[in-house]
């Protein structure tokens, strides 16, 4: 029973993906609301019952805690507007302030998937960040090219310079999110380690697309928001199916 109920989430959240994306390319408002309502719970429940019973380990609580407060995240953003003629979608008021509530759901999921990857049962003494420094200065060149355009464009902008210190924080906490994923190298299995890596990457791009396109150039990216959602649930499945494999 367990088995199944595992399967068919997983089956679900897959439908529940494409059918969100499809309504992203084609605007299709009423099913981006009802695909975001049901899609991380779904990855919740997919991630819950893969776990064995008896083996709710630090990790595994920690993991299904991000996937939880991603959701938060998520729904937060969703509520937030993508311009000054977006009100509202389905009846349900938008708000501006609803973006904070955004970064703080994400940024408290990255701390609990931090914590998750550190809670790894590690097979080697010597970590990756001691043997090899340059995959972790990628990262770091990374975060400081994005908000090196983000932050002078925010900052600028009476609207939006309330959220610069949040945005500076959130990218801070995602980068070593991404780079405690990196470190993991060596520590578990090579299918859990390539697939939580790829997942904490394309976590990274796509919230690297949502501070472009909606924070510093104002919509001007095509699909951004179909680029946005693909990258992001990517990430979450692929990060869940990592993890789950590490037990």
């Amino acid at each position: 029973m367990r088995k199944n109920l595992h399967q068919l989430a997983q089956y679900l959240f897959l439908i529940l993906s494409a059918i969100n994306l499809y309504a992203e390319l084609t605007q299709w408002r009423e099913a981006i609301f009802v695909t975001r309502i049901f899609l991380l719970p779904m990855l919740a429940v997919y991630y819950a019952t893969g776990v064995a019973q008896g083996n709710w380990t630090a990790l595994h609580k920690f993991m299904l805690a991000g996937i939880v407060f991603s959701f938060v995240g998520d729904f937060a953003l969703l509520l937030t507007p993508n311009g000054p003629d977006d009100l509202a979608i389905m009846g349900v008021p938008k708000n501006k302030f609803y973006f904070f509530g955004g970064v703080a759901g994400f940024f408290v999921a990255h701390l609990c998937f931090i914590k998750a990857y550190l809670s790894s049962k590690a097979t080697v003494a010597i970590s990756l960040c001691k043997r090899a420094k340059w995959p972790f200065a990628l990262v770091v060149a990374y975060a400081i090219a994005i908000l090196a355009i983000v932050v002078p464009k925010v900052y600028a902008d009476p609207e939006k310079s309330i959220v610069t210190l949040p945005i500076i924080g959130y990218t801070m906490v995602i980068a070593s999110m991404v780079s405690i994923a990196i470190n993991r190298y060596g520590k578990v299995s090579q299918s859990s380690y390539v697939l939580v890596l790829v997942g904490a990457v394309l976590f990274f791009l796509s919230d690297s697309l949502i501070a472009l396109n909606f924070l510093a150039f104002n919509n001007a990216i095509p699909l951004a928001s179909f680029f946005i959602m693909i990258t992001f649930l990517a990430a979450e499945y692929f990060m869940a199916k990592g993890m789950l494999s590490e037990q």
